[in-house]
């Protein structure tokens, strides 16, 4: 059975002498360094911002350039690494929160020691808490777990099968970085002495979990170990005698400060392909953590792994939709080349060096590098060399920013690939990918997808220095602004057009006339698009046109009231106003005219209507329907007091001798009445102005007597609140009504009845409020406003009285004049709030229609059922009117909903004593219309005491 150590030791500070063995196998000291308080960095910009005492204390960081790392902004954050060693001490300063939990494998125990400070030190070079005390790791945002597999002095069994077991546990708590600074030392541990049936006779255990580490995804980190020679140890160079294990695997050598392989430390022989060297001192040691909390001086190929291992969370954290292996050739392939030129016996692909490798790969030297990137932006900077070639899948966007030189083809079949620097590859794009940029591609492209040329501002030339082939189904998207400065598609040879389309992207800004730009130049056009597409525009129209060697976009603008999109006569009225306009509009304008005219053209059609204030222009014919509630009022309780066909038999206060009491309607004594009143309605589209839903509630109280012995005369008053709402329009609105009416009537006796007079004069004083939505691409706003208007009424009702036994009926004729008047207005909360002019507008309204009523007696009392069935029809105009204004003046005319020219008019009622003190009165009142309707039903409960 083999005995193996872990790989590192630590040093005297007066002796820079490398002691090869760990506990027990020579001499050692340890120097305990008291920790001085430093200011932990504030946010930085810089690299050397990030050069900081704590920085400096682990002169291994700056060897592999890790500020230039930290100025991404990556630390380890959401990574975890498994450290495979002796223990580890959890609660001192530098891990404190930074470990993840673990399992010691040699005692069986979830308790976290470390016997010999071995494991200690590794974690704090991997991840040590940044925090301006002491030192901090290269990746301090990460976590550790630990997996303790070696005794108190440092050693384990190599073919152990707690060695599987603890990769097995890292791996099933997701751990994919698994570092192991531990392995065989003496000379015949060399991997050139074993073959593949050695191996798998002498370390079955060890062969089986690497098969199954790599398979699951790890990443696993070996010394190269410390015997001084120029082959690796057998576990790092494992990949030679079964290839499989490459893709999982890096060896790892220690250089020193000078970066100079230390003296100590295994070359990396046959492992060159997987293998590269990190600080793990030599005559300068390293700075770690010792479980006791303070420090020592160490070296090792054991305190060269972890820089590896940190950096390794780095590059996941940069990159997290890489697979193992793509983030084992980032760190190879961006490793400072050191030594003799290339990949060489010694370094292997050199110096790591996480300043590069958080910037993206360097070499395509395993074949093709296939990006599997599910969404988001990365950004590769490096500069890319070598014989593969690059694959981007997924809906991501990546973007090169380097001037590749890698020799294999480039295939984009889904996101984006994002050219800011250049390639010298041929191009393929797939159907679902697309190609973006202002870089250069030194080869020739084959599009089946989409080229994008520019990125960020869609402005820009993408360079493609070789032959264009758009296939069928291809998108070529053109980009242009108002004044015609555009992307473009720049082919040095020749572009050969068999079919697909231009996509036409239409920039922020107001488009004031037609413009052209060139979008694809060549040295030969051959061949033509299919057409020109794109978002619908409802204003813009893109056409193309050919030369033989460009090909251009031409966009035609339509003026706002255009009649292919504004549809309506309130859009066309706001359209007009707003091409007027156009020179003298502010910049909140000019945004809403520039987002309007690259709508659809429902939503173009949907903004001009919002953008009208038809809410003003409805609330008119909202008022005056509701006016009918203060004439009803009147004439009921006209025909009440002389007892006429179809009137209510509610009772009512009169004056008695005694004082206030309940008396009939008839009554002929003075006579105080009151009356609630509730309703809801709607008014369907006219095709021009939205449906309309309102209701309305109130109440009114009068006061009448008798004059000129046969004439009663009355005042009341009363408040009614009305809500209005166009939810097509996104728009609502309510008016607190204030009444005030002077009403008076009499009965005239005529030959076979007698005709009923009722006539009345009613003021109401409105204080209205409003509010719409205006929504546009990129913007919505809110315009409301308050503002005052009147109604004044003049209305008279003549009903002929015809008795027929316990029944009475009245044909009647009834006619009123109403005007409103609004005041003018201004609305707030918006670029496009509206001015508003104050307008009056005059309804005539005449009714024709019986009325009638009957008596009976319902369990003992009496009851009275009552009815009205009439036709009301509207004089002159019934399309109310508003006149609008934007800010800068330019005025308009909108139209609301309409008022019914006809409706019927349709009321029932039900009076009955319940008992020989109260009477019950229930009754329904409503208009209905072919485009309108709205209905009532009142309540009333007189009781006498």
């Amino acid at each position: 059975m083999r005995r193996h150590d872990l790989g590192g030791s630590f040093i005297s500070p007066g002796l820079h002498v490398m002691n090869l063995a760990w506990i027990g196998r020579g001499l050692f000291a340890l120097l305990f360094l008291a920790a001085a308080f430093i200011r932990p960095a504030s946010a930085q910009s810089r690299p050397q911002d990030y050069e900081t005492a704590e920085f400096r204390r682990s002169w291994g960081l700056r060897l592999i350039d890790a500020q230039y790392a930290y100025v991404l902004g990556v630390d380890g954050s959401g990574v975890r690494v498994g450290m495979v060693d002796g223990g580890i001490a959890p609660d001192i300063r530098e891990l404190r929160g930074q470990v993840a939990g673990g399992y010691d494998y040699v005692t069986g125990s979830p308790d976290l020691t470390d016997p010999n400070g071995h494991g200690t030190g590794v974690a704090s070079i991997i991840a040590g808490r940044r925090d301006g005390i002491g030192i901090h790791g290269v990746a301090p945002g990460a976590s550790i777990v630990s997996a303790r597999i070696a005794d108190d002095e440092g050693y384990l069994d190599l073919d152990s099968p707690i060695i599987g077991r603890a990769w097995s546990g890292l791996t099933d708590r997701g751990v994919r970085i698994l570092n192991n600074s531990w392995g065989s030392y003496e000379p015949d541990g060399a991997i050139t002495l074993f073959s593949a049936d050695r191996v798998k006779a002498d370390m079955p255990n060890l062969l089986a979990a690497a098969r199954q580490a790599v398979g699951r995804g790890a990443l696993v980190i070996f010394i190269t170990h410390n015997a001084g020679l120029n082959q690796p140890s057998v576990e790092a160079g494992l990949p030679r005698l079964f290839p499989e294990l490459e893709r999982g695997w890096l060896a790892v050598t220690a250089v020193d400060l000078d970066g100079s392989l230390a003296s100590y430390a295994n070359a990396c022989g046959v492992a060159k392909t997987w293998c590269l060297a990190a600080p793990g001192g030599d005559v300068y040691g390293l700075e770690v953590a010792q479980p006791d909390g303070g420090y020592a001086l160490a070296v090792g190929t054991s305190f060269a792994a972890p820089h590896v291992a940190g950096t390794a969370a780095l590059v996941w954290q940069m990159f997290p939709y890489m697979t193992t292996d793509q983030v084992r050739q980032v760190l190879l392939g961006t490793a400072t080349d050191i030594g003799p030129p290339g990949v060489d016996d010694i370094y292997g692909y050199g110096l790591l060096s996480a300043g590069r490798a958080v910037r993206g790969p360097g070499r395509f030297d395993w074949g093709d590098f296939h990006v599997v990137q599910p969404g988001g932006t990365s950004n590769w900077l490096n500069d890319i060399v070598g014989a593969g070639g690059l694959i981007k899948s997924g809906a991501g966007t990546l973007v090169l920013y380097g001037d590749s030189t890698y020799r294999g083809a480039t295939r984009v079949d889904g996101g984006i690939l994002a050219i800011q620097g250049s390639i010298a590859s041929p191009l393929r794009i797939d159907p679902g990918g697309t190609v973006a940029g202002t870089g250069i591609v030194h080869g020739e492209v084959d599009n089946a997808g989409a080229i994008i040329p520019g990125i960020a501002s869609r402005q820009g030339v993408l360079t493609l220095d070789g032959p264009y082939r758009q296939r069928p189904g291809a998108t070529l998207v053109a980009s242009i602004d108002p004044i015609g400065q555009r992307n473009s598609l720049a082919v040095t040879g020749t572009a050969t057009l068999e079919g697909g389309t231009v996509t036409a992207d239409f920039l922020p800004g107001l488009y004031r006339h037609d413009v052209t730009g060139t979008v694809l130049t060549a040295r030969a056009v051959i061949g033509r698009f299919d057409g020109v597409g794109g978002p619908e525009a409802a204003f813009l129209k893109p056409e193309l046109s050919y030369r033989g060697d460009a090909v251009d976009l031409i966009v035609r603008r339509l003026p706002f009231d255009d009649r292919r999109v504004a549809n309506t006569d309130n859009q066309r009225a706001v359209g007009a106003a707003l091409e007027r306009g156009l020179d003298r509009f502010d910049g909140g304008m000019l945004q809403a005219a520039a987002a309007l005219q690259r709508s659809s053209t429902p939503m173009a059609r949907a903004g001009l209507t919002a953008m009208t204030g038809e809410v003003h222009a409805t609330a008119r014919t909202v008022l005056i329907e509701d006016g009918r509630f203060v004439r009803d009022a009147a004439s009921e309780r006209l025909r009440a007091a002389f007892g006429d066909a179809g009137a209510s038999t509610a009772e009512v206060m009169a004056y008695e001798p005694g004082g206030i009491a309940p008396a009939p309607a008839t009554t002929g004594r003075f006579a105080l009445w009151s009356q609630g009143f509730g309703a809801w309605g709607s008014t369907r589209s006219d095709g021009n102005a939205a449906r309309l839903s309102r209701s309305t509630g109130g109440f009114l109280i009068g006061a009448d007597g008798a004059v000129f012995d046969s004439w009663r005369l009355g005042l009341m008053a009363g408040y009614s609140r009305t809500s209005f709402n166009i939810r097509d329009r996104a728009s609502s609105g309510a008016s607190d009504n204030y009444h005030l009416g002077l009403y008076g009537g009499t009965r005239l006796a005529v030959a076979g009845g007698s005709l009923g007079l009722r006539a009345g004069l009613a003021q109401t004083w409105h204080a209205i409020e409003t509010s719409r939505m205006v929504v546009l691409p990129g913007m919505a706003d809110r315009p409301r406003a308050r503002y005052s208007a009147t109604t004044f009424q003049a209305f008279g009702d003549l009903g002929y009285r015809i008795e027929a036994g316990p029944a009475a009926f009245e044909p009647f004729a009834n006619l009123a004049y109403v005007r409103l008047g609004t005041d003018g207005f201004g609305e707030w909360g918006a670029p496009g709030a509206l001015h508003g002019a104050g307008r009056a507008t005059d309804t005539i309204l005449a009714t024709l229609g019986l009325r009638a009523s009957g008596s009976f007696s319902l369990a003992g009392m009496p009851a009275t059922v009552r009815g009205t069935l009439g036709w009301r029809h509207a004089l002159g105009t019934t399309v109310p009117l508003s006149a609008h204004a934007f800010s800068t003046g330019e005025a308009f005319s909108v139209a609301g909903v309409p008022i019914a020219r006809d409706a019927a008019v349709v009321e029932a009622g039900l009076d009955m004593a319940v008992s020989r003190a109260a009477t019950l009165g229930l009754s329904y009142s409503g208009q209905i219309a072919g485009t309108a309707q709205q209905h009532g039903f009142k309540a009333s409960l007189t009781v006498r005491f």
